[in-house]
């Protein structure tokens, strides 16, 4: 019995990023009062204290640095950053042009002729927030959550994740390096349940190194692979020796259970549970 690719590919949806733009980051002169006549030259006379009037020769230039100083402030003002609800919040410095470049930084996607964001606006933020304390640990967590060429971003919720894996252990960022970064979500979650058969599948390369299951294909088939490995582990070398090219979940999936699948719908398939499970951990 045929059975159709599952048809759950990652990059099924649309980006709904909007451009990120990036936002920017006296000692008072000693009075100088001078005494003049009692009988000033203007009319209405000038402030006396006591029996001496105030000089206003030094008044005037000491309220124009009062206004030149109430402008600067105006202008210096720190941003107030408030995440994921407004852009970022970058000092503007020569050792930030690397934050600024990641803002407008763009990938265009085979399948939907569109240019989309590689960093949301969110995700500048925590690059942002991590270079505060450590630049190379932050452009390494850049590396690691840059999307280059799906077309779905990830979430707030979702880019916290990645951040917690990082800074619990910087070396993540080798593990399914291949995927996507929502799919880095997936398969981190799914090693947190099920680690062997998730690695296990992942392992599985072409010729040129690239996973043959894509993300939710793994998910879909960690249940199999835990209860039938060496059944599963043949059914993958055989479609390597014949394809040569990505397969699904399904097809194993149903060769493994034979006729116990026979008009069984893919959502009631083994693991499709678990793959929905995993997936709606985290949005």
């Amino acid at each position: 019995m045929e059975i159709s690719a599952l048809n759950i590919n990652a990059a099924g949806y649309l980006n709904k990023t909007n451009n990120g733009k990036q936002i920017g980051r006296l000692k008072e002169p000693p009075a100088d009062t001078v005494e003049i006549s009692s009988n000033p030259n203007f009319k209405g006379g000038v402030p006396k204290v006591g029996n001496k009037a105030v000089s206003l020769v030094g008044v005037v230039p000491r309220l124009a640095i009062l206004y030149l100083f109430v402008e600067f402030l105006a202008k210096h003002k720190p941003a107030v950053d408030t995440g994921s609800q407004s852009t970022p919040t970058l000092l503007n410095s020569t050792e930030n042009d690397w934050l600024n470049e990641y803002s407008t930084r763009t990938h265009d996607n085979q399948h939907d002729i569109r240019t989309f964001l590689n960093f949301t606006d969110y995700g500048i933020v925590k690059i942002n927030e991590i270079a505060k304390q450590d630049k190379n640990k932050a452009i390494q967590f850049a590396n690691f959550i840059e999307n280059k060429w799906a077309t779905v971003d990830l979430t707030p919720n979702q880019i916290d994740y990645l951040a917690e894996k990082f800074n619990e252990n910087p070396d993540i960022v080798s593990m399914f390096k291949d995927f996507a970064p929502r799919d880095k979500v997936y398969m981190l979650k799914s090693c947190e349940k099920e680690p062997e058969a998730t690695k296990a599948l992942y392992s599985y390369k072409n010729s040129l190194g690239y996973p043959f299951f894509r993300a939710d294909h793994i998910l879909m088939l960690v249940d199999t692979y835990k209860k039938y490995p060496d059944r599963v582990n043949d059914l993958i070398e055989e479609s390597k020796r014949s394809k040569g090219c990505d397969y699904d979940a399904v097809d194993i999936i149903y060769k493994v259970y034979g006729n116990r699948l026979k008009d069984v719908k893919i959502k009631d398939y083994p693991g499709y549970s678990y793959m929905e499970e995993i997936k709606n951990s985290i949005k």
